[in-house]
């Protein structure tokens, strides 16, 4: 071999420098992809967090309170008028919509958005009328509260008589013309108790005992031989 075709002393050691830098580089993408797939499921490990109404960290994880609500809140934005009590058993939320505060409703202005994607000013108008209305559906059922309660005490405190038997009736009456200013349980809470105090009067005492005539009772007959 002529020595002009001879490898130069220096360039082996250049090669191997080559090689290096390469394998190098190589690892080095392995490391940083492998760090990014761990970062990655970190960040999807750790929820995503909003601020609440009084500035407290709320997680993603509020978000399945909203699954499974019976309450159309678009719907019921819309109806003109008052809203029945009645529809205040149904829920959102995880609670029944008698039992939001004014915090949840300011909480859920927030929440929907970021649970949904949806426009949060859409979501603000719908809960400022749905929160009106079950404002005042609330406070017509508190007033309808108040008359059961006064008229528990009165015929509580009303003796055995024909008068305290008729209140019971007429308040069986008037309970009825209520119906929808109440609760489903309310109503039934006032029909049990209203059944067991007509009962406790039927049987006690009586101070004015009322004489049943039955309307085809002829009356006492007089005797054969006592007639002219």
């Amino acid at each position: 071999m002529r020595a002009d075709t001879q490898p130069h002393p220096a360039s082996r050691p250049n090669c191997l420098l080559r090689i290096g830098v390469v394998a190098l580089i190589a690892l080095l993408t392995v490391v940083g992809a492998a760090h990014a797939q761990t970062q990655q499921k970190k960040d999807e490990e750790i929820p995503n967090r909003i601020k609440g109404p009084d500035g407290e960290e709320i997680s993603d994880a509020e978000c399945k309170k909203l699954k499974g609500a019976t309450a159309p809140l678009e719907r019921l934005a819309r109806i003109e008028g008052a809203m029945s009590v009645r529809n205040l058993e149904m829920t959102y939320f995880s609670k029944p919509l008698y039992a939001l505060t004014a915090k949840d409703f300011a909480l859920l202005r927030i929440l929907k958005p970021f649970c949904d994607g949806s426009p949060s000013e859409l979501d603000k108008l719908v809960f400022d009328q749905v929160e009106k209305k079950v404002e005042e559906a609330r406070n017509t059922r508190d007033n309808t509260i108040n008359w059961i309660n006064d008229s528990t005490k009165k015929l509580d405190a009303m003796p055995p008589s024909p008068e305290a038997i008729r209140e019971v009736h007429n308040l069986w009456t008037e309970m009825e013309n209520r119906r929808l200013e109440m609760l489903a349980a309310d109503q039934r809470y006032f029909a049990d108790y209203l059944t067991e105090r007509r009962n406790e009067l039927y049987a006690g005492k009586q101070a004015q005992p009322r004489v049943l005539i039955s309307p085809f009772d002829p009356g006492p007959t007089i005797p054969p031989d006592a007639k002219e």
